[in-house]
Order: C-alpha cells, then sequence, then structure tokens
C-alpha cells in the first residue's frame, strides 16, 4: 500500500478459508478493523486472546495490533465503534 493510504480490514470469515497467519497479518496492515459477533470470538481463539467477553478481546486486538478503529458489528444492535482510547482505563498499572 502507498503511504498515506487508509488500510481497512473487513474480516468476513468464511467456512475454513482463514487461518491463524492470515487474520494475525491482517490485523497487522490494517488502520481499521471491522469484524462481527461471530468472527471475534473466532478469532480471540485463534489469536489465543486472553480475557472471556467482547470487550476484553477488543481491549487486546486494539492494544496489540494498534489499530486506529475497530468497527464491532453486533447484529441488530449495529456498529460499536472502537478507538484506542476507549480501553486506556483497562491498561493503567
Amino acid at each position: 500500500m502507498p503511504d498515506g493510504c487508509l488500510c481497512v480490514f473487513d474480516v468476513n470469515l468464511r467456512q475454513r478459508f482463514y487461518s491463524r497467519d492470515v487474520i494475525r497479518r491482517g490485523l497487522q496492515a490494517a488502520d481499521v478493523v471491522k469484524l462481527n459477533d461471530e468472527e471475534l470470538p473466532v478469532i480471540a481463539r485463534l489469536l489465543k486472546v486472553p480475557g472471556n467477553n467482547q470487550e476484553a478481546w477488543m481491549a487486546v486486538l486494539v492494544r496489540e495490533y494498534a489499530n486506529r478503529v475497530a468497527a464491532y458489528v453486533c447484529g441488530q444492535a449495529g456498529v460499536t465503534p472502537r478507538l484506542p482510547d476507549d480501553f486506556a482505563a483497562l491498561f493503567r498499572p
């Protein structure tokens, strides 16, 4: 990607056409990540993300992969954008 481009990773897990490495590389490259309530637990399990709920998993993913925005889609509830600062309190000593 050219410098200055915004890279978006729309996860879209389909059947078994993905791997831990593909997910990790996509997260590392992305400025913005979009995933849904079915994909998040799969990604958390694949990447061995600690925590036991969506908020904890999202916090770790945004922190570990330095994404600027994570959009979490939860069916009828709509989209919840998450920014790194949203999770700052979770990581204070």
